[in-house]
């Protein structure tokens, strides 16, 4: 892919199961959001969205879910872009793991989750969607097999569990 990359980042939710925001809890001494916003720099992102902060975009509809939210955003995106989508709870992720979903396919996200996932130049979105299934349909998603040895790098960190489950 050649053009010009745009970061997306997914960090809103009330994180209940969390019981925090996810967004600013640490891991290996930094937050869950810088860790994303460095991937993203990593990936020469030209621009990085945080969706669903008041430092970033806000929410048209608080707390309506990670589709919603970026349907809101790619309605009024850059159909010239690339666009690479994290969600701010996978801290794992690595630049080899982005990378191969960038060298795959237009419209990509691993087979076992809907995050990471990317949109080269994407056609405008005609209505507002809800579901990330119906975004990811829309665009024709490829659902890559990811390989064995980056799955780890796929778990969302949904609860306290699972957050001491990767600090160990």
């Amino acid at each position: 892919m050649t053009s010009a990359r745009i970061g997306v980042i997914l960090a809103g939710g009330r994180s209940l199961r969390f019981g925090q925001d996810k967004a600013t809890c640490l891991y290996q001494g930094k937050s869950f959001l810088s860790l994303a916003k460095d991937l993203l720099q990593r990936l020469n992102c030209e621009t990085i969205h945080i969706l669903g902060r008041p430092e970033g975009i806000e929410d048209e509809r608080p707390f309506s879910g990670p589709g919603q939210a970026l349907s809101n955003f790619l309605r009024k995106a850059d159909y010239s872009k690339t666009y690479i989508v994290l969600s701010v709870d996978m801290p794992l992720l690595s630049k080899v793991c982005i990378d191969h979903l960038l060298n795959h396919a237009l419209s990509a996200y691993f087979d076992q989750s809907f995050f990471p996932c990317i949109f080269d130049r994407p056609r405008p979105l005609t209505e507002n969607y809800y579901r990330m299934r119906d975004i990811l349909d829309y665009y024709a998603s490829e659902s890559i097999v990811c390989p064995t040895e980056w799955q780890g790098q796929l778990a969302n960190i949904n609860t306290q569990k699972d957050y001491k489950k990767i600090c160990q």
